[in-house]
């Protein structure tokens, strides 16, 4: 029976020498190649091209007193030039501004978008290259700033002593056009849950015209900071005395309640309807006129009553005195 080729042990040790020697021949031309390619761009400069998004765009110089709407806030560049300069080079380094328009006419116009600050060795193509905006007189106005509250902003079961903004009034630029269109500079206070306590937040100024949309004008300040006071709910009631321990065998009794008024406070459900508060006056002992300071009787869902005691003055009359006479 014949052996097979690859029993023989000198044949393999033959074979992977082959092999070996064959990889190591490849990777070094490989490695020449890369060796080789490096050196060719050390020895030139090789043109690329780039685009940069997001870049800033700055009115050029304009006459005073004028305004511009409908100009980009960001474009893109793309530049072209020598690897190794675009390859250095961020929105940082240069400058996207219109072209200068001193002494155009009112209305729209189609301005140049122009790239400044770049290296002489990079041209640039800004997209799109130029935009139409339009031009109209500027007006200045300061304005006070308001607020609404949003329903679900502060719960039911108490309610907003005060509002304090800050700053309290702002100043708008725009076209005089815009400008005459305001009705309301003001915020929105929201919150993403009911508040039961007095809390200070951050709102964004909105500026509105008659119908609620919003105006293209800027403001010197657009974060407001409002301070929001909440207190328990309450309202006025009124006292009505509630006698214990007359002797009216004796005694005529009469009761004049001085402080006609107390504020109580408590929940919405629980004051809802709730116009009385009674007083409660232990009358055994007083055998004369006398004016008494009374508790008040607070019933269940009435937190507080200021003040907390009323005057009432008991006018007493002795029934044989009276008879007598």
């Amino acid at each position: 029976m014949k052996k097979d080729f690859f029993s023989n042990a000198w044949v393999i040790r033959i074979t992977s020498l082959l092999f070996a020697i064959v990889l190591f021949i490849y990777v070094q031309n490989e490695t020449n190649l890369s060796l080789s390619y490096i050196q060719g761009t050390q020895s030139a400069s090789i043109d690329s091209t780039e685009t940069i998004t997001n870049v800033p765009v700055i009115l050029g110089e304009h006459d005073e007193g004028v305004f511009v709407t409908g100009l980009p806030e960001k474009t893109e560049v793309r530049l072209t030039g020598p690897q190794n300069i675009i390859s250095q080079i961020t929105p940082e380094n240069f400058q996207v501004k219109t072209e200068d328009f001193i002494g155009a006419d009112l209305g729209a116009q189609t301005l140049r978008l122009v790239v400044h600050n770049l290296p002489e060795e990079v041209s640039y193509q800004v997209i799109p290259s130029q935009v139409i905006v339009r031009i109209s007189p500027k007006e200045t106005q300061t304005f006070p700033v308001e607020y609404d509250v949003s329903p679900s902003a502060v719960s039911k079961d108490v309610e907003i002593d005060s509002v304090t903004l800050n700053p309290t009034e702002v100043t708008l630029t725009g076209s005089a056009e815009t400008m005459a269109k305001v009705d309301r500079v003001m915020v929105n206070i929201t919150s993403n849950e009911e508040r039961v306590e007095s809390f200070e937040q951050t709102y964004r100024l909105q500026i509105l015209d008659a119908e609620g949309h919003l105006l293209g004008l800027n403001a010197n300040v657009i974060d407001i900071k409002a301070h929001v006071v909440i207190k328990p709910i309450s309202k006025k009631v009124k006292v009505k005395p509630q006698p214990e321990g007359e002797n009216t065998k004796k005694y005529v009794y009469q009761y004049e309640v001085l402080d006609q008024e107390v504020e109580v406070t408590g929940s919405k459900k629980s004051l809802d309807g709730f116009e009385e508060l009674l007083a409660t006056i232990d009358v055994s002992k007083i055998d004369r006129t006398k004016e008494v300071a009374v508790s008040l009787v607070l019933p269940e869902g009435i937190e507080l009553a200021k003040p907390e005691k009323v005057r009432i003055k008991v006018h007493v009359h002795n029934k044989e005195e009276s008879s007598n006479n």
